[in-house]
């Protein structure tokens, strides 16, 4: 894929996903982008919706269900990363709401072997 068709693949995502979310948190995840390009912050993910692909198209309305909102929450290393972006929010008073999941916070729920063998 060249860099004019993925340019204009992202920028079509971009505009759908911005129809399915808040106004308010459409507005935060632009500033987010906008501080982390910008200052060059370091340890920024990005959304969950960016984060990963439904490679089977029949369960993408599942996952949206499921997940909800929580798609476009944002992804970063640590509580560091994520308080260096709200002081420059709040700084440059950028409109929105985004919340963070700093991965030195979040845990894996282990399965147990007699859940998982019926799926």
């Amino acid at each position: 894929m060249n860099k004019s068709t993925r340019d204009r693949d992202l920028a079509r995502a971009e505009k759908s996903m911005q129809g399915s979310v808040s106004r308010d948190v459409a507005a935060g995840l632009d500033a987010v982008r906008k501080i982390v390009e910008e200052s060059n912050v370091q340890g920024v993910h990005g959304p969950v919706i960016e984060l990963f692909k439904v490679t089977n198209e029949a369960l993408q309305t599942a996952v949206d269900v499921t997940a909800g909102n929580a798609l476009f929450h944002v992804v970063v290393d640590n509580d560091e990363v994520a308080s260096a972006i709200l002081t420059k929010m709040n700084a440059a008073k950028a409109p929105g709401r985004v919340t963070f999941l700093p991965l030195s916070r979040l845990t894996a729920k282990v399965w147990s072997f007699f859940l998982l063998k019926f799926f």
